[in-house]
C-alpha cells in the first residue's frame, strides 16, 4: 500500500505539471483528465498494528521522509521493560541520550556503525548471542539494527542471515533490523526480506507503527484507518495517561508521547485535569527536577493505577467481544 502510495503521487505531480500533454477533458484548463483521476484515487491513510516485536525478527522498510526515532525510541524502552540483552546500533541517532542511566547499568547496550564498518556487528552479534546458546536461560537479545547507510549491502545482508540461523538453532533472538531502502532497487529489496517473516514498509508521514503485546493471534497484522486511532484515543483518554504513569513523569512530557506513539494532539488541559484529580486523591505526588514538574504515583496511587487498568481492559473486551488492540497495549505498558 505504502509503494502504490509513493507511485501514485509521483504519478500526480507529473499530471499537474504537464497538464497540456494530457488528452480528454481538462487538457486545456489545467486540469488532468477524468481517466487519469481514477489512477490518483489514492489508498486512505492507515494505521499498522503488529503483534508483539519481541517475538521475531521484524523488518522495518523506510524512506528519508518516514519520522523513525519515535518509533524506535518507544522499541527500546519496551525492550528494557522485558528485561534480557538490549542492542541498539545506528549510524546517525539522538537516542542514546534518552537512556544514560540504562546505557551505565548495562540494561542497553549501544554501537554507533562507521562506515565500511558494517562487518564489525557479525562478531558482537555472535559473542551477544553465545552465552543465550543451549544454556536454559530465560533472557534473550533483543535487538535494534538501524541500517540508514546502506553503501555495504553485502554486510547487511550476512547479517541478515546470521540473524535467521540464530532463530533456526532456537537462540533467542528478536527485534528489529531497520533498513533505509530510499536508494536500493527491488531486487535487493527482496534479497534482504527473505526468510523473514514480518515485514513493514513505510514511505512517509502517512504510516503510523503502533506495537501492541498479544493483540493478534500469532503471526496475524491488522490495518485500521488513523481516524479510529484518533477516536479510541481521545475518548479513552484516561487510561491512555495512567499507562504511561509507570515512571516520574511531566504533563508535557506524557503529551509529546501521546503524539509520538499514536499521532493523536491531546489538549493540555485534558491532561492536567487527570493529573490534578490523581493528585488530589493522594495517587500522586509531585517531585522537582530542575524546572520540571514531575509527577510520580504513590504506594496506593501504583495500586489504584494498576486496578484501573485491569477495570478498563475487562470492559473493553466485554464490548468488542475479544479486546482492543490499544488497551491491551496501554495495559501490558502498566
Amino acid at each position: 500500500m505504502a509503494l502504490f502510495r509513493k507511485a501514485t503521487e509521483q504519478d500526480e505531480k507529473k499530471l499537474l505539471q504537464f497538464p497540456q500533454e494530457k488528452n480528454g477533458a481538462g487538457a486545456g484548463n489545467g486540469q488532468p483528465a477524468q481517466d487519469d483521476l481514477a489512477s490518483l484515487d489514492l489508498p486512505e491513510i492507515k494505521t499498522v498494528l503488529l503483534q508483539d516485536i519481541f517475538t521475531d525478527i521484524v523488518l522495518f522498510l523506510y524512506t528519508d521522509q518516514v519520522a523513525k526515532e519515535p518509533i524506535f525510541k518507544f522499541a527500546l524502552e519496551e525492550g528494557i521493560k522485558k528485561g534480557g540483552r538490549n542492542l541498539f546500533a545506528y549510524f546517525q541517532s539522538t537516542l542514546p541520550k534518552y537512556f544514560p542511566k540504562e546505557i551505565q547499568k548495562k540494561e542497553l547496550y549501544t554501537r554507533r556503525i562507521k562506515r565500511n564498518e558494517v562487518y564489525a556487528l557479525l562478531p558482537i552479534l555472535d559473542k551477544c548471542t553465545e552465552s543465550l546458546s543451549g544454556s536454559g536461560t530465560p533472557y534473550s537479545l533483543q535487538i535494534l539494527l538501524d541500517f540508514s547507510i546502506t553503501d555495504e549491502f553485502d554486510d547487511i545482508l550476512a547479517i541478515r542471515k546470521l540473524l535467521l540461523v540464530k532463530k533456526e538453532n532456537r537462540i533467542p533472538v528478536c527485534g528489529i533490523l531497520a533498513v533505509n531502502i530510499g536508494k536500493i532497487d527491488h531486487t535487493l529489496i527482496q534479497s534482504l526480506a527473505e526468510g523473514i517473516p514480518k515485514i513493514i514498509v513505510s514511505t512517509g508521514k502517512e504510516t503510523t507503527l503502533s506495537f501492541a503485546h498479544h493483540t493478534f493471534p500469532a503471526g496475524s497484522v491488522s490495518v485500521v484507518p488513523q481516524s479510529t486511532i484518533d477516536d479510541v484515543v481521545k475518548k479513552s483518554l484516561e487510561p491512555v495517561v495512567l499507562s504511561l504513569l509507570d515512571k516520574p513523569i511531566s504533563g508535557y512530557d506524557i503529551i509529546h508521547e501521546i503524539h509520538n506513539r499514536y499521532k493523536v494532539l491531546i489538549p493540555q488541559a485534558r491532561v492536567y485535569t487527570l493529573l490534578h484529580d490523581l493528585l488530589d486523591n493522594g495517587y500522586l505526588e509531585i517531585r522537582l527536577s530542575g524546572k520540571s514538574k514531575l509527577y510520580c504515583p504513590t504506594e496506593i496511587g501504583k495500586k489504584h493505577i494498576s486496578q484501573k487498568l485491569d477495570d478498563f481492559k475487562q470492559v473493553f473486551q466485554h464490548i468488542s467481544g475479544g479486546g482492543s488492540g490499544i488497551i491491551a497495549d496501554i495495559h501490558d505498558k502498566k
